[in-house]
């Protein structure tokens, strides 16, 4: 009788064991670096090394489309909301002929919300801000990503990650398994967009 009890215990706590690992988070869903931009590293020599010839006010209109690079990965199995991370501008913006914005300007985000993958199947959670790009003289402009951006970024490279971190679970389940946690990798690529017009001083070449 005992021997049957200490059986039964054994096979009882392997099956709880079993059902226990099947629960936990899985390995996590990492996407290759979304691009459509392939030569910016040759755009932000060429930006680094030419010679400007005037500088002119020019006015950054709102609703511009600026193409960036994530230059850390995020996780939300490692990424904690408050961090910050860094992107970087792909090409040159210009307005009336004056470079408004350099391929290769600095700009940043913030994690608004990061939970990693938890047991019973439970998908991580990874949300996003992007706040400023810079320019010449280190002025920020306000930049975000919304329906527009991800518009665009589907049109270029199809649904992914990006538009669920910065706009929501719309989607998500095409893209998700139980139990995975959202990593998007660096240099990654998509659009944000200039929240409100600001006046800056371009330079001509």
């Amino acid at each position: 009788m005992c021997r049957r009890r200490s059986l039964a215990l054994v096979i009882l706590l392997s099956m709880t064991t079993l059902l226990l690992a099947g629960c936990g988070p899985k390995e996590d869903a990492v996407m290759t670096p979304q691009k459509f931009v392939f030569d910016y590293e040759a755009k932000k020599a060429v930006a680094q090394r030419r010679w400007e010839v005037d500088r002119q006010q020019r006015t950054i209109p709102a609703g511009t489309m600026i193409p960036v690079r994530l230059l850390q990965t995020l996780s939300s199995g490692t990424t904690n909301a408050g961090d910050s991370f860094r992107i970087e501008v792909l090409e040159d913006i210009i307005v009336d002929g004056a470079v408004v914005i350099p391929a290769g300007s600095p700009g940043s985000g913030k994690v608004t919300l990061a939970v990693p993958a938890r047991s019973m199947g439970r998908a991580g959670e990874l949300r996003v801000s992007l706040d400023f790009v810079h320019t010449y003289d280190n002025i920020p402009v306000p930049v975000e990503a919304n329906e527009q951006t991800a518009a665009r970024d589907t049109e270029l490279m199809g649904k992914s990650f990006v538009a669920y971190v910065f706009l929501g679970p719309v989607g998500l389940l095409t893209l998700l398994e139980k139990g995975q946690n959202i990593t998007i990798p660096a240099d990654s690529q998509f659009y944000v967009m200039v929240r409100m017009p600001i006046n800056v001083m371009g330079r001509i070449f």
